[in-house]
């Protein structure tokens, strides 16, 4: 209804056939209550002002232009401001209010300038979020870029460490398998040994081999250092005691061979401490060569330990070295210990190292166990006293009774 009524007006041919098409609808939009057709009523309104300026019928031209600025303010169309303020500019040139028509020519200006400003600022803000949204579009693909070739890296660095952790456990049974799990029965001995890595690999090695019904010789080293490295020269002393042991009824001249066959495959200074001894049964004696291994102990009866000290350099340090040899006597009821410094050279909570003179201690308060009791215990006391904020070392103990 309303929309018919402004169509006639705009068709109106003078004053009174316009007002009557306005009244109707304003009383269509009262009656509907519709806001949107006031846009079509605005643009009617200027339409009809312009009709009038043409007639020369400026007073109800600006009178129409009055009616329409009111209901663009009161409904938010601003966009026909700047055309209101520019007829009426026109209007008052002409009929000589220059005064009005440079103030509304300054109003339509201005107008128009903050309408342009407002659309900048539109298109600013539109190209702002688009910009925004392109980057975090772009910064989610690269975090997701990376994402994959994160979890890609980790899962091969995972595949490396699981084949290193299978590789070590490898050499882990390879390297118990060198050493014996027992010791042979030989009448007149009772022997035990045991060897505790502080890692899955160590540089503590010993091992034995039967001379004679009454002859054994017994051999201990700790290479220098911790891990894989010193495993491999524990492990290649094993393949270089086989390849001498037809010398072994000289223990100066075995340590000799080892030095030399050292020496030739590490081409550096890779030191090894060690001891190898022959255990006579028959003539009671015990001949040994010391190079710089920790002291092992000789309880005689009743209870006095013997240190059989060094008595050449380290193996692996110099060529064409004469290792000596020394002899000792034992009795049957005697002990002999052979041991790794990873025994006396433990932190104990005390913050202070065990040492040899404790170790003496303890193994005479276990003097009327086994070995193999004895060895157990000791180990177990070292676990339980040990400092834990210091790296113990791998530890490597052999117990013989002379029966």
């Amino acid at each position: 209804m309303g929309y018919i009524c402004l169509k006639l007006g705009k068709i109106a041919q003078n004053k009174k056939e316009w007002d009557s098409a306005q009244k109707y609808f304003q009383l269509s939009l009262e009656k509907s209550g519709i806001t949107e057709n006031y846009d079509l009523l605005v643009s009617t309104l200027i339409h009809q002002a312009m009709l009038e300026k043409e007639q020369q019928n400026y007073d109800h031209s600006l009178a129409q232009l009055n009616e329409a600025l009111k209901h663009c303010e009161k409904n938010g169309l601003e966009k026909y401001i700047p055309e209101i303020f520019l007829l009426r500019s026109e209007i008052f040139e002409i009929i000589g209010q220059m005064k009005n028509a440079f103030e509304f020519l300054r109003k339509y200006i201005d107008s128009q300038e903050k309408i342009n400003s407002e659309k900048l600022n539109q298109v600013i803000s539109r190209q702002s979020q688009e910009y925004h949204l392109l980057q975090i579009k772009k910064e989610s693909e690269i975090h997701y870029l990376k994402n994959i070739k994160l979890k890609k890296k980790n899962k091969k660095l995972q595949e490396i460490n699981d084949a290193l952790k299978n590789e070590l456990i490898l050499a882990e049974n390879i390297q118990k398998q060198l050493m014996p799990d027992e010791f042979p029965f030989i009448p007149g001995l009772s022997i035990s040994g045991k060897y505790t890595p502080q890692k899955e690999l160590g540089g503590d090695f010993y091992d034995y081999y039967v001379l004679s019904p009454h002859k054994i010789a017994i051999f201990i080293a700790d290479a220098c250092g911790h891990g894989v490295f010193s495993a491999f020269i524990a492990s290649i002393l094993k393949v270089f005691l086989l390849q001498h042991n037809s010398s072994a009824s000289s223990p100066g001249k075995i340590m000799s061979e080892l030095n030399a066959s050292i020496l030739s495959l590490l081409k550096a200074h890779h030191y090894v401490t060690g001891f190898f001894c022959i255990l006579d049964l028959k003539e009671k004696k015990l001949v040994y060569s010391n190079a710089g291994h920790s002291e092992p102990i000789l309880f005689k009866k009743p209870n006095n330990a013997i240190s059989l000290v060094s008595n050449s350099p380290f193996l692996g340090l110099k060529k064409e070295v004469k290792y000596k040899e020394n002899s000792i006597s034992f009795e049957s009821g005697d002990r002999f210990v052979l041991y790794t410094d990873g025994i006396t050279e433990t932190w104990m909570k005390t913050n202070s190292l065990f040492e040899k003179s404790n170790l003496i201690r303890l193994l005479r308060r276990y003097r009327n166990n086994t070995p193999e009791e004895t060895i157990i215990k000791i180990l177990k006391y070292l676990k339980k006293n040990q400092n834990p904020l210091k790296e113990p070392d791998d530890r490597a103990m052999i117990i013989i009774d002379f029966t």
